[in-house]
């Protein structure tokens, strides 16, 4: 089906106003009034979801605080995150639940991210990982990004995706799973 049609382009030439009769008449040569140009863009918005299935992490590095322990109770927050936004808006941020007694913690599905936009905003967000040790205070054990386009099929099937985890400059373990990026704006 069609939803619009007509041009994309316009240069319209600004005239004046004739004040008796409120026709329009062309500007004379020695005054240039200038002209209007535009472009026309419809865009599609929807609100996009991104599934994060079978994730899975390994090789944990131990929490410092507890270094006599060598098992975490390791969990995931995860976002989305515009390297141009502008905007101090705060990021909807989730969570996953805890898994006890591990260095190698997996799940099988985590709750979805919900983010609208159009398909180049979308797939413009980077995915942010960080993995912390569950305590009063929680420990970050590390942490990964990767760009949504990398992610992106042109189909809603699941894409997989396998991140080293970075904790100060160094490399503790890796981060691995599948992504359904569904809704997306056509």
């Amino acid at each position: 089906y069609t939803l619009a049609t007509g041009p994309t382009k316009y240069d319209i030439p600004i005239y004046r106003v004739n004040k008796r009769d409120k026709t329009l008449r062309e500007p004379s040569s020695d005054i240039r009034p200038g002209r209007i140009l535009f472009d026309v863009e419809m865009v599609c918005k929807s609100q996009a979801e991104i599934q994060l299935l079978n994730v899975r992490c390994t090789r944990l590095r131990p929490a410092l605080r507890k270094p006599s322990e060598s098992e975490n109770d390791p969990y995931i927050e995860y976002y989305l995150e515009n390297p141009d936004a502008n905007d101090d808006a705060p990021v909807p941020k989730q969570q996953s639940s805890v898994c006890y007694n591990t260095n190698c913690p997996s799940w099988l599905g985590l709750p979805s991210l919900h983010y609208t936009d159009t398909l180049k905003g979308i797939l413009s967000q980077i995915l942010h990982f960080k993995v912390y040790n569950s305590e009063a205070e929680p420990e970050l054990l590390g942490e990964a990004s990767v760009p949504l386009h990398h992610l992106h099929s042109s189909k809603e099937k699941s894409t997989n995706f396998n991140l080293t985890l970075d904790y100060e400059s160094n490399q503790f373990g890796h981060i691995e799973g599948q992504v359904v990026i569904k809704y997306l704006p056509k």
